[in-house]
């Protein structure tokens, strides 16, 4: 497989040599990324306040400032340069809203590997170092000190409801609904 020079450039920002594949190769771009890429918004507040720029930033941006200035981005910019990425390494990735508070306000990616679907979330702030299981029948818990974060079995509609939960009590989550969002 021969890919485009700034998938590879990202690849080797994320320190990953050759073509990841399958299930392994999820893995390692998903740790890679949450260990490399950190989320946070004072990208999106620096290329607003320089040139008013209110989008997702496009991948040479997005890997500069990776790259130059040790920055990732929001949901919105890691999740879909994720999702971009895992689909030129031929995954079937999609990615797709999540509501909370107010609908639409998150994106995370839904991916298809060996005929199973994880959940993939570079954007959340979470430790989700691992593709997460959507084909659940009890709750996917993956804990961080006192926090503990819930990945619930898909409703009747399909959607994966994730919870966070803090000192014993929820504070925060989303609803991934598995329609395409692009």
């Amino acid at each position: 497989m021969t890919l485009q020079p700034d998938y590879q450039r990202y690849l080797r920002l994320l320190e990953i040599d050759g073509v990841p594949e399958g299930l392994e190769g999820l893995r390692r771009i998903v740790r890679q990324h949450l260990t490399r890429v950190p989320f946070e918004n004072l990208s999106k507040l620096f290329r607003n306040r320089r040139g008013g720029l209110r989008r997702i930033p496009d991948l040479p941006t997005f890997l500069d400032g990776i790259e130059q200035l040790h920055l990732g981005g929001t949901c919105y910019a890691n999740n879909y340069h994720l999702n971009c990425l895992l689909r030129a390494l031929g995954y079937e990735a999609t990615l797709c809203a999540a509501d909370m508070a107010q609908p639409d306000v998150h994106l995370a990616s839904i991916v298809r590997v060996d005929g199973r679907e994880y959940v993939v979330d570079a954007g959340y702030g979470a430790p989700f170092l691992e593709p997460l299981p959507r084909d659940l029948d009890h709750d996917h818990e993956v804990t961080l000190g006192a926090e503990r974060y819930l990945l619930k079995p898909q409703d009747a509609a399909g959607r994966s409801r994730l919870e966070l939960h803090r000192n014993g009590k929820q504070s925060h989550g989303y609803v991934l609904k598995p329609a395409p969002r692009c």
